[in-house]
């Protein structure tokens, strides 16, 4: 049984649930969006759900979405696609039982399997590694150390917050103490950079291009953050459950980020196009934005998960630092929590 502490933290954040997510579009209304939708595999015959929960962030996912590859490659699955705004709101859609598999970042999946939440999910998959499709900006600032005693804004519990943090600390500044760091969400991060309720905002693309299209400095990048020692990724997750009920649905979903992402070297118009319609983007814009996302192919796959668990320790131990996860599990449980599309590292 769960104790009382966990069972709170597990409440709070499912009454938030209801508010974030947005159902995508459905079948019918996607269907007739060019590209091949043929599934490149033999198709998995599994009568079952997934819930896959997304962002709108340019890359594999969208891809996958927009040319409904992952229902032609489960043709007996009722497939259904749910986006939300943010990492943490995934998070929020795992503990209400409203999501089997997940893309959002390293930081959030940390979150999510240590105490008090210590939900039973896995990375199976690194979709991209962070690079400078997320940076800090400002008007008037251009050097970490302006930024004492001034107000940062970014969204809690995201990659941008622990690079953030991180990149604070590797000047000796700390939250709370020396900057004020609030909660913005991206949907109200450019309102609130043009209304100079804050002095630095650390977003993600495509908020990020729009902020920095009027000008504002980049201070720092995550790509430069993670050169610190701090990389942050973003981590395709599944259900511990589900992997051990559908393992061949869940081997499917992960051959199909790596497929998607050879897709973007082998067509990469039509990938950049299947973006745009996602993002409502005009497709120059999605093909810079797509530039400057360093996404994993699956020649690099088993490098960066041997590298995951270590990764989700690192952050665990700063969370608690932090006072945003209560303590952090040993090694050998962060590194169980990394498979390959449900599998052990060597056997997939």
């Amino acid at each position: 049984m769960k104790n009382l502490k966990q069972l709170a933290a597990l409440g709070a954040i499912v009454s938030a649930a209801g508010l974030s997510a947005c159902v995508g579009p459905t079948a019918a209304e996607i269907a007739g969006k060019t590209g091949n939708i043929e599934c490149p595999f033999e198709p998995v015959h599994d009568k079952t759900e997934l819930r896959l929960a997304f962002q709108i962030i340019p890359g594999s996912e969208l891809y996958l979405k927009d040319q409904r590859i992952v229902e032609e490659c489960l043709p007996d699955t009722k497939v259904s696609w749910t986006k939300y705004a943010t990492g943490q709101d995934i998070v929020q859609a795992f503990a209400a039982g409203s999501a089997d598999v997940g893309y959002l970042g390293s930081p959030p999946v940390a979150k999510l399997i240590t105490s008090p939440i210590s939900y039973p999910a896995k990375v199976i998959h690194v979709n991209n590694v962070t690079s400078s499709s997320e940076a800090l900006v400002s008007k008037k600032y251009t050097k970490l150390e302006e930024l004492r005693g001034k107000r940062v804004g970014v969204a809690f519990s995201s990659t941008a917050h622990y690079s953030l943090l991180k990149a604070l600390e590797s000047v000796g500044l700390k939250e709370g103490r020396d900057v004020e760091i609030v909660n913005l969400a991206p949907g109200s991060q450019v309102a609130a950079y043009n209304g100079d309720e804050v002095d630095a905002i650390y977003a993600w693309d495509p908020t990020l291009n729009d902020l920095q299209a009027t000008g504002a400095n980049t201070i720092i990048t995550s790509k430069e953050v993670g050169e610190l020692g701090a990389p942050t990724f973003n981590f395709g997750i599944a259900d511990a459950n589900y992997i051990n009920a559908h393992p061949e649905t869940i081997a499917m979903v992960t051959k199909l980020e790596e497929w998607a992402a050879g897709q973007y070297e082998a067509d990469p118009e039509q990938f950049i196009a299947a973006n745009a319609r996602e993002t409502g983007d005009d497709a120059a814009t999605d093909e810079e934005l797509l530039s400057r996302s360093q996404l994993v192919p699956k020649k690099d796959q088993e490098r960066y998960l041997r590298e995951a668990g270590a990764t989700l320790l690192d952050t665990a131990e700063f969370f608690a630092e932090q006072g945003q996860v209560d303590h952090p599990s040993d090694p050998a449980f962060y590194e169980s929590a990394v498979t390959y599309g449900g599998k052990e590292l060597g056997n997939a």
